[in-house]
Order: C-alpha cells, then structure tokens, then sequence
C-alpha cells in the first residue's frame, strides 16, 4: 500500500495550520477535500458491501473473519488490479474477499484532489455469522 492512499483510506480532515501564517480561512478546502474523500470511501465500501455474498462453504462450518483486500483503480475507476492483503484464515472467505471489487464494477472514480492515474486502495472485508 502507498503511504498516500492509506492516508486516504484513514481520512481524517487536514490539521488546519498556522493560522498567523496562511491565508483567511485556512485548511477550508483541506477540510472540503476531507469531507469529499470520506463520501467516495463510503460510497466505494457501499458498493462492495452491496455485492457480498457469504460463501457457502465457509457459513456451513461456521467460518468467519475480516480478510484485506487491495485493489488498483483508475482515475476514471476502472479496476486495473486486484490482491489480498490479509488473509482471513480461510480460503472461501478470501476468494469472496478477491471477488468483491470485480463484481462491484462500475467503481465510483476517485476524487480529483487524490493523486496519482493508479490508486491503491485497502479494504477490510468482514464475514460476520447472523446469531
């Protein structure tokens, strides 16, 4: 994962600087940035969460666990790659977890403040049993 997008994927608003030293109003679009970059992340963890499907296999044997996923956009969101970043500990879970960004196409683009024509992304993707 690039420093730059778990800075996104943990968004928090900018630390507004100085307030001697900037101009009026500082960290205004620091914090319009924030807010944008939070919308698309829920929008983005929406979509995936739309899509998943708990597998069979693992809900018969009563499986459950939080595997990581990265994945590659696009500026315009397109999926250009996909990989686990953290194994839940089963292997249903985590081919769920692989599958999620490709069946969740289209992906919203990400906001125009965040850098870069890749844009790494990490997503936990949580399995969870209804009790």
């Amino acid at each position: 994962t690039t420093p730059a997008m778990r800075a996104v994927l943990n968004a928090a608003p900018a630390e507004a600087e100085d307030k001697a030293t900037t101009a009026p109003i500082p960290g205004a679009d620091a914090a319009a940035q924030a807010a944008v970059t939070r919308t698309w992340q829920g929008e983005l963890l929406g979509r995936l969460e739309r899509v998943k499907r708990y597998p069979r296999a693992a809900e018969l044997r009563r499986r459950e666990g939080v595997a990581v996923v990265g994945f590659v956009l696009d500026r315009e969101g397109n999926l250009l790659e996909t990989r686990l970043v953290r194994s839940s500990g089963d292997a249903t879970l985590d081919a769920e977890a692989l599958a999620l960004p490709e069946r969740a196409r289209p992906l919203p683009p990400p906001p125009e403040h965040i850098a870069g024509a890749r844009i790494e992304v990490v997503a936990p993707v949580r399995f969870t049993l209804r009790r």
